[in-house]
């Protein structure tokens, strides 16, 4: 298997980040022998990866360089350098995409005031929120027993799931998403109903504030 197939796909890395992190990036390749090249070279190569460029771009780059790829790649080394999105954040991105489109602003890990924290909120034009849960596996969903708590604070009430997933188990007066890291499609409408106007006032204005922390944090990282 060729290296750069072993290895992918990354973690999408935003554009902001990569330029100044590929090279030190690329180290640990070059220091298990999977990259023979050094400097900013084998910094372009990774910064490919990580950009989201894929295999052809990362190869079109090392052809470039007359980069020498090892056969191999040891597992923990591409664990230590790159984390893979896991199951959950892929289809977490699909879900606000498809909020996204259906005119909905987003954040992914909401907390609650109770505390729950929810996989995605969503809120539209009219004020009015929907909870998206995310189940990535048919045992995330037996273990949870959470998710009705999460009613009490939406209008609508969603579950995404990939495509494959049992959708029988599911409860069939919840919305119903098949969602993968690209988007999501609604499968089942969930049932519209509508929170008191002071529930839906803190709540939006709790939602407020995380985004414009969450949009402050990632201006200045250091803030806390």
């Amino acid at each position: 298997m060729d290296l750069l197939e072993g290895i992918a796909p990354f973690a999408e890395v935003p554009a902001g980040v990569v330029a100044g992190t590929a090279a030190a990036t690329a180290r640990p390749f070059a220091a298990a022998g999977i990259l023979s090249t050094q400097g900013d070279d084998q910094g372009n190569i990774v910064t490919d990866l990580l950009r989201g460029e894929g295999i052809s771009g990362a190869k079109a780059r090392a052809r470039q360089f007359d980069v020498d790829v090892a056969p191999a790649i040891p597992e923990p080394v591409v664990a230590s350098i790159v984390a893979p999105a896991s199951s959950a954040a892929r289809l977490a991105r699909g879900v606000t995409r498809a909020l996204h489109d259906l005119g909905q602003a987003s954040l992914t890990e909401f907390t609650l005031r109770s505390g729950r924290r929810v996989d995605v909120i969503g809120l539209d034009p009219a004020g009015r929120l929907t909870i998206v849960e995310i189940k990535s596996s048919l045992e995330d969903f037996r273990a949870d027993r959470k998710w009705r708590d999460y009613l009490d604070y939406c209008d609508r009430f969603f579950f995404a799931v990939a495509e494959g997933f049992p959708q029988q188990v599911l409860p069939e007066d919840c919305g119903l998403m098949i969602a993968d890291g690209y988007g999501a499609a609604v499968l089942r409408e969930a049932p519209l109903l509508p929170l008191a106007a002071a529930r839906r006032h803190a709540l939006i204005l709790r939602f407020a504030q995380a985004a414009a922390q969450r949009l402050a944090r990632a201006s200045d990282p250091g803030l806390t």
